[in-house]
């Protein structure tokens, strides 16, 4: 299928040089990284390419846009065929380039001992410094390039550091040229250029009503492109590292575990499953399980294997609209779960000890958990998809329907985004059982 470009596409695949795209989103920037580094790939022999992104899931999509390029504009014959299972990361073409595409961590340090003649950062305005440090000298000693692709993520980090320089403070010495378009202009462009008038209607309509839900802050990061400062990231990058420190094991008899569900929306792709165990009134994440695309009938037989592998004291499962009603009904009709399963609506008025009412249950979740990562009671396992999940969150202040003002939780949707922190919210309720004596079991020896 051919792709037609925009003219801001145009301008990037015929641009030389360090480049920086800050852009809404869905309007094909990764796209365009991915089909210039193949055209480069196949223009100039022994090319080496690094492509980083925030997880291994987002790398492979980004490998296989770049796959698809290829093979969509007749050049598959290029593609070098290698050796079975070694070469999922990589594509190497028979002039002797090579795509190397890696997910990035934090620290970025599966770019050390890698030379480049162009280094990719896919959302990079979610790299922290560490990452900066590991990744930009690949380039040093071949004088390659260094492209960047994002959203924004708040006024922070080095992805802010260069646009601002160079967009907004017009200095000389900027090191990357600034291509900067928003969600909604490349809506425009393309239905005045005459794409499929019927998605183009359709796309507007979706457009439209995610203007009138999301808050201005959050609409303006997201489809405009825009440093939005009053939008904060809730986790610290620090706080979550210094929790990460579990490996995974076995679950053994006599341990007391708790599951934490965010069940996939219709269209959407993961669901996750967050397992922690209560100790001694500390909480300890022993299993992080994603799935993609499962029917309501797939979930609830999933959850079903994993109670019976931990024997869950509690199943806490997302409990508002969609697929998540579904699968809740069907463990609260089935024997096995039915009184373990309690479910969890973000939306449900929640009153505290002292008898104040909260309308958000989701801010409550939010907090709790942001609470146990700080103190130490929860402790998380190494995991970078964890890792980009919670940093991921943010939050704003909003007025509610008595003008007064209350905080705002959400984060990125989608492959890569808030699922793991949703589910970690509803399992982390687990510190509501610190003080009971939960089980007892008799073993015989």
């Amino acid at each position: 299928m051919k792709i037609v470009l925009d003219d801001w596409q145009k301008e990037v695949l015929a641009h030389k040089g360090d480049f920086l795209l800050c852009t809404g989103r869905r309007v094909g920037k990764t796209y365009i990284m991915a089909r210039k580094a193949i055209d480069k790939m196949m223009s100039k022999p022994k090319t080496k390419i690094l492509m980083m992104s925030l997880t291994e899931e987002q790398a492979m999509l980004i490998l296989q846009m770049a796959k698809n390029y290829i093979l969509d504009s007749g050049n598959g014959t290029k593609i070098k065929k290698a050796k079975a299972d070694t070469n999922k990361k990589t594509i190497t073409l028979k002039n002797g380039s090579i795509m190397k595409v890696r997910p990035a961590g934090d620290t970025g340090d599966s770019a050390r001992g890698f030379g480049a003649d162009v280094l990719i950062v896919d959302e990079a305005s979610r790299m922290g410094k560490l990452f900066w440090i590991a990744t930009l000298p690949v380039i040093l000693m071949t004088g390659g390039e260094v492209w960047l692709g994002s959203t924004p993520h708040g006024k922070q980090g080095y992805f802010w550091e260069q646009f601002n320089q160079a967009q907004n403070l017009k200095d000389p010495q900027a090191r990357y040229k600034v291509f900067y378009t928003t969600t909604e202009q490349v809506i425009k462009e393309r239905k005045e250029k005459g794409h499929n008038p019927e998605l183009m209607e359709r796309i507007e309509r979706i457009f439209e009503a995610d203007r009138r839900n999301m808050s201005k802050l959050e609409f303006g990061q997201e489809y405009q492109g825009l440093f939005m400062e009053d939008i904060m990231s809730l986790f610290k990058d620090e706080d979550i590292r210094k929790a990460m420190v579990l490996e995974r094991t076995k679950p053994l008899i006599s341990k007391n575990y708790f599951l934490g569900v965010d069940v996939a929306r219709y269209g959407e792709d993961e669901g996750t499953y967050e397992v922690i165990e209560e100790k001694n009134g500390k909480l300890y994440h022993v299993e992080n399980q994603v799935t993609t695309k499962m029917s309501i009938p797939e979930t609830y037989r999933f959850i079903k294997e994993m109670d019976k592998q931990y024997d869950f004291y509690k199943i806490f499962p997302d409990g508002e609209g969609g697929l998540g009603i579904g699968v809740c009904d069907l463990l609260l009709d089935d024997d096995d779960t039915k009184n373990k399963t309690e479910p969890i609506i973000n939306s449900k008025m929640i009153e505290d000890k002292w008898g104040n009412k909260f309308e958000m249950q989701k801010t409550f979740l939010y907090h709790n958990l942001l609470r146990l990562i700080q103190d130490g009671t929860l402790l998380l396992l190494k995991d970078e998809n964890i890792f980009h999940s919670l940093k991921g969150i943010q939050y704003e202040y909003v007025e509610d329907r008595r003008g007064k003002p209350v905080m705002r939780i959400f984060g990125k949707k989608g492959a890569g985004g808030d699922h793991i922190a949703e589910g970690l919210t509803r399992a982390a309720l687990a510190i509501k059982y610190k003080d009971l004596n939960l089980r007892v079991y008799s073993i015989k020896v």
